[in-house]
């Protein structure tokens, strides 16, 4: 049985990272949250003997969207998170290659998923949420992360 969690996965492993310009950043992207502790993970996440990867994760609310007349119906609200992974470098160059990495992630979302997520939501709310890169330690490694967050909702 499908869920619309895992057709919104799909979705995004298809449009989104399986896309040329997303994989000339990386060809890593896990659906998943990366576990620090996991060797096999890590190894997974390291693209051109670096760190580098994308980690996507799927999570569903029901929340009460109001309606004319004072009423209001129950929906699903869907927040995908997706968090950008990178290896910081000796000369500093990686922390704008996130940034740069963050904003082509909006573009291609957008042309390729559009505002339905490709028909699976029935509208992605705005404003997008990026935050700016933080240093995070991964595996004893030194990275710089960030975070964007797109939300949508689907009538139930």
């Amino acid at each position: 049985m499908t869920t619309i969690e895992s057709d919104i996965r799909t979705k995004w492993k298809t449009k989104v990272f399986e896309n040329s310009a997303i994989l000339n950043i990386t060809n890593k992207a896990l659906d998943y949250e990366l576990s620090p502790e996991s060797e096999k993970e890590i190894t997974d996440g390291s693209f051109t003997q670096e760190l580098n990867f994308f980690e996507y994760v799927v999570s569903r609310s029901e929340v009460s969207q109001p309606e004319i007349g004072g009423f209001s119906r129950p929906v699903y609200k869907f927040l995908c998170e997706v968090r950008y992974t990178k290896q910081i470098d000796t000369d500093g160059t990686n922390f704008n290659s996130v940034v740069d990495a963050m904003s082509l992630l909006i573009d291609v979302v957008r042309a390729q998923l559009g505002s339905s997520w490709d028909s699976v939501i029935d509208y992605q709310e705005d404003p997008i949420s990026i935050d700016a890169p933080t240093k995070e330690t991964v595996a004893d490694i030194e990275c710089y992360r960030s975070i964007a967050r797109f939300s949508a909702i689907k009538q139930i």
